[in-house]
């Protein structure tokens, strides 16, 4: 089990539970009956430990809440659960930052959770036999990177439907032998090489943000695709690439040409795939918005298109941020540190926008670069929000009543 003082490091680069003040108006502010995709919000905030879920107007339906506080060393300002996945039934698995995974029923009683050894954190993927695939770290020295100092390695776990470890591996070690490996290495000795020399803050060889498990109906567009083979994505270095979990080995990778960072590739039934693109700071003078790309596999280009320089729906996220393909081809994209979504059509028209309604103390603000409000409130990080569709949750959420 990590102590506590390798905790309180992964703390200080973890996400914060707010970072922009709330506007005046939250909920949904802009709701086309007619253009957008029909069904319920799944959402999670910065603000607490909890998922809740919506209809289109924004009125909360059901919600899940569970203090993992008495399982794992959550860290307060960190107290959020960063990534939930809803089963047919209402059971509920949630993340539970760089500590483990929580699996609710319905009433937010435990079933089960993970140890916290594994110091999960972002993102993981249940499969259709309930396998549970997540991102985890390990804190230690890789002497081909710096034979002394400390990096973060982030690992691929894998468990069973009870909760229970079946295996492990190292996404650096995963890349080991490929013709990507020595570029991988060099950026992060030379991040290291920048490091003040008495700093406790270990260094992030990968700081991989999502994983997605591929179930075989993209085995047609390339092999690589194909079921069993997961994607994951890389801020740091930039790159996304897939691994071959079976064999613990990197079998494709883009260092791609974005500047800033990079979230939550996800494939699409054509083949393509969206990727949330952060871009930099926005009062930097390359870029001042952030963007969602759809690319053609492998890296042929983005072929569509959404910029948050669009005077029609301007928006910039630092971190985190995911973009979801809907049933009707409009795209759902959140943007975490804003505290809002948007669902975009093709054209880039907004149908649909969502702030989030729930706050946190205004002296989360001041942090990591952003402007400290003495007074007010600040907007809860939204870290997810996907559209689920209604027929499958109506029969628990709303069950019929007896005559």
């Amino acid at each position: 089990m990590p102590d506590q003082e390798t905790r309180d490091q992964l703390a200080s680069i973890g996400y914060l539970a707010g970072y922009t003040e709330q506007p005046e108006q939250t909920g949904v502010t802009v709701f086309d009956e007619r253009r957008a995709q029909p069904g319920y919000n799944l959402y999670t905030s910065g603000h607490t430990q909890a998922a809740f879920l919506t209809d289109m107007s924004g009125t909360v339906l059901h919600t899940w809440e569970f203090n993992a506080g008495t399982l794992y060393p959550v860290n307060p300002t960190q107290d959020y659960w960063r990534r939930v996945f809803l089963c047919k039934n209402g059971d509920l698995y949630a993340c539970v930052d760089t500590n483990g995974i929580i699996k609710l029923n319905r009433t937010s009683e435990l079933i089960w959770h993970t140890d916290g050894e594994d110091l999960l954190h972002h993102d993981f993927f249940v499969d259709t036999t309930g396998m549970v695939y997540a991102i985890g770290r390990r804190v230690g020295i890789i002497p081909e990177i710096d034979p002394v100092k400390e990096v973060i390695d982030d690992t691929v776990v894998l468990f069973d439907s009870t909760g229970k470890r079946i295996k492990r591996f190292s996404i650096y070690n995963a890349f080991r032998g490929t013709e990507w490996f020595p570029a991988i290495t060099k950026k992060v000795r030379d991040f290291v090489a920048l490091t003040v020399h008495d700093s406790k803050i270990p260094v992030e060889t990968f700081h991989t943000n999502t994983i997605e498990v591929f179930d075989g109906s993209l085995s047609n567009v390339s092999p690589l695709l194909r079921k069993g083979n997961a994607v994951f994505c890389s801020p740091v270095h930039p790159c996304i690439f897939i691994i071959d979990l079976e064999r613990e080995r990197v079998v494709w990778n883009w260092f791609g040409p974005w500047k800033g960072g990079i979230h939550q590739p996800t494939f699409l039934p054509n083949g393509n795939y969206l990727l949330f693109h952060n871009g930099l700071s926005p009062d930097g003078p390359e870029d001042e918005a952030s963007h969602v790309f759809e690319y053609a596999y492998p890296e042929q280009g983005p072929v569509w298109q959404v910029s948050g320089n669009d005077p029609k729906h301007k928006f910039f996220s630092l971190f985190s941020c995911t973009a979801e393909r809907l049933a009707n081809e409009n795209t759902l994209i959140v943007v975490s540190n804003e505290g809002k979504a948007i669902e975009v059509t093709k054209e880039g028209e907004v149908v649909w926008e969502f702030w989030n309604p729930n706050t946190v103390g205004a002296d989360m603000a001041g942090m990591k670069g952003f402007t400290n409000r003495k007074d007010g409130r600040i907007i809860g990080t939204l870290f997810q929000l996907e559209r689920v569709p209604r027929d499958v949750h109506d029969s628990w959420l709303n069950p019929a009543k007896e005559p």
